[in-house]
């Protein structure tokens, strides 16, 4: 699929199209007041000028939430359309995951009685996210992933249970996310490279 924007055009005075880059354009309005016709989404196209540059994304956003927003929002053959808030959506979720990485690196006690809950879940994302990604679902696997940072973000159970949950939830985001799951990977101890790491294999017994 492509990547797509709308696009933002006013007329010249030959009655021509004027392009203007999104960069250019805040509530439909260019810097000088006059508003922008706004055509639907297209590809993205330097002539049209409905581009982002990358670097501004690198620079507002980081690399892992480019990757991530692009692959979550729909399957590799279909088209997805670049928007800011979807990026800043995007961004807040990753920052919410660091958050949570961080809170189990510092976390002590805990209810083991609660752990076959939370690993049960982690098993089911580990099967969940190695289908998806085998069958280039990204966006189911993403899906999946969404949950499963849900059910560690309200799990009450033991440290070590977390932690262990945190750090398959970092290798199974690590294809779209390689910069941030490295992070927490480090930062809660993980051997080596998670890049070099197995990859975890989902424990039927746990499915039950």
């Amino acid at each position: 699929g492509m990547v797509t924007h709308e696009i933002y055009q006013t007329k010249g005075a030959n009655g021509r199209p004027i392009y203007h880059f999104p960069t250019d354009v805040t509530d439909g309005k260019l810097s000088d007041g006059s508003e922008v016709d706004i055509i639907p989404s297209a590809k993205m196209s330097k002539s049209k000028k409905n581009v982002v540059d990358p670097d501004d994304i690198l620079a507002t956003y980081g690399a892992d939430t480019a990757r991530w927003f692009v692959l979550s929002d729909s399957p590799p053959e279909r088209d997805v359309e670049w928007t800011a808030s979807g990026a800043d959506a995007t961004h807040k979720h990753l920052s919410r995951v660091w958050r949570i990485a961080n809170d189990v690196a510092t976390s002590e006690g805990g209810d083991a009685t609660q752990d076959a809950d939370l690993l049960r879940a982690m098993h089911k994302a580990i099967q969940d996210v190695t289908n998806g990604v085998e069958s280039f679902g990204f966006n189911a696997a993403i899906a999946k992933l969404y949950g499963f940072t849900g059910v560690l973000a309200k799990s009450k159970a033991s440290a070590a249970a977390k932690r262990e949950a945190t750090l398959v939830l970092a290798q199974l985001m690590s294809p779209m996310t390689p910069h941030l799951s490295e992070e927490i990977w480090a930062l809660m101890g993980g051997e080596g490279l998670i890049a070099t790491a197995p990859w975890p294999i989902a424990d039927e017994s746990k499915l039950v």
